[in-house]
């Protein structure tokens, strides 16, 4: 390290790893929702792409596809899920590539 000699301060030369992100199997997240189609939506929360399956939503949204507004909406019309749209889920499952996360 080196002192310096008016203050005291010490100036060390560090090196380290870090994980910033790191998602796990039962996790829950926030992810805001890139697309939206008949077999579910993709959102994207941090660098992990996540896929939510039409079978892993709640039971009053798995037949609520608009295809008119590019929307899930549940049957009581409360929830809407679409593009731009902020979600909280839990990952079931990753694939880990060398470039990227996906859920």
């Amino acid at each position: 390290g080196l002192v310096e000699y008016e203050t005291g301060n010490a100036s060390f030369i560090v090196t380290y790893g870090a994980v910033i992100f790191r998602p796990f199997d039962k996790e829950v997240l926030d992810a805001a929702v890139t697309s939206v189609n008949q077999l579910g939506f993709f959102c994207k929360a941090g660098p992990l792409q996540i896929f939510v399956s039409r079978h892993n939503m709640p039971g009053d949204m798995r037949e609520g596809f608009n295809a008119a507004t590019d929307m899930w909406v549940s049957q009581d019309g409360v929830v809407e899920v679409k593009r731009g749209c902020v979600v909280r889920l839990r990952i079931m499952g990753l694939a880990m590539e060398a470039a990227k996360i996906t859920a």
